[in-house]
């Protein structure tokens, strides 16, 4: 085996052995949240004690990045629901909630927007809700 074949081979090693001690998951990994396809179908979904949203697009890249981590913040938190919305299906969604970037993150309790992470998400801070909710 070459000596490049051999250097590419022990990069792609490390990197998933990296990914997998950092706690990233690989985008094409299940995600548990369900996905929110009608207006109505959002507000009985935001009506529950504790939702975790998130807002994303369908060709955002960072989206697909985030999601998945996303999702494994909330799986460890069994009473939170957790859900997803695309602007390009839902696009009154966005004027009535005023997101203008995406990735979007917000949480609601009882219709309640009680936090707000656009663009660059502070999971610590989502935790940290999650933590302070489920005690």
């Amino acid at each position: 085996m070459s000596y490049e074949k051999k250097s590419f081979l022990h990069l792609i090693h490390s990197y998933f052995v990296s990914s997998h001690l950092h706690g990233i998951i690989h985008p094409k990994e299940v995600i548990w949240m369900r996905k929110i396809h009608s207006m109505s179908e959002l507000y009985e979904a935001i009506s529950g004690e504790l939702v975790v949203l998130i807002v994303k697009t369908h060709r955002c890249s960072v989206c697909t990045a985030v999601s998945p981590r996303l999702d494994q913040l909330v799986q460890r938190f069994p009473h939170v629901s957790s859900y997803e919305v695309y602007i390009d299906d839902l696009p009154e969604f966005a004027g009535q909630h005023l997101v203008f970037s995406v990735p979007t993150v917000l949480c609601f309790t009882r219709s309640k927007e009680i936090l707000r992470e656009s663009r660059f998400i502070n999971f610590q801070t989502i935790e940290r809700l999650l933590d302070i909710h489920s005690s």
